[in-house]
């Protein structure tokens, strides 16, 4: 039987991973690819609001978000995530417009060691909660009843 590593606390998980670790590991991830140099204002942080995205990255700040209570759950797919980030901002700034799971950014995680999946397999069903839609109110409400009423 496979056995899974075991889960951190949030509060382990960022003290065992500070902004040091993550540095440190984001800079192997870019001499890999040649592309310390190409990141110059590069942000890496915990984002506590982020649900069931192991991560996220925002291109324009180049600034790379981590979901804490998701990888303190998995901890084994702490590189994975972070490489999969990284590949989107180094594609970015290669390349300036490319598609968020195209060629260039797959071949960013193949020159990794990694697969180029686009959506991770860690168990994220206790983060889902079921949305809730709310009742139209005012101008919405007025569309509704005379687009019923048009038809």
């Amino acid at each position: 039987m496979v056995q899974r590593p075991q889960s951190l606390s949030v509060d382990q998980l960022k003290l065992n991973f500070d902004s040091e670790v993550l540095f440190a590991a984001a800079y192997e991830v870019l001499s890999r690819w040649d592309a310390v140099d190409e990141l110059p204002n590069l942000k890496i942080v915990w984002n506590g609001r982020l649900r069931t995205s192991g991560g996220r990255a925002l291109l324009h700040r180049q600034q790379v978000e981590l979901n804490p209570r998701l990888i303190a759950q998995n901890p084994q797919y702490f590189g994975t995530v972070l490489i999969h980030e990284l590949a989107h901002l180094v594609a970015t700034a290669r390349y300036r417009r490319v598609k968020a799971h195209g060629k260039e950014w797959q071949q960013l995680m193949i020159a990794a060691g990694e697969n180029p999946m686009v959506r991770h397999s860690m168990d994220a069903s206790e983060f889902y909660s079921p949305r809730r839609r709310r009742a139209p109110s005012g101008i919405k409400l007025l569309r509704r009843i005379f687009k019923s009423m048009i038809k």
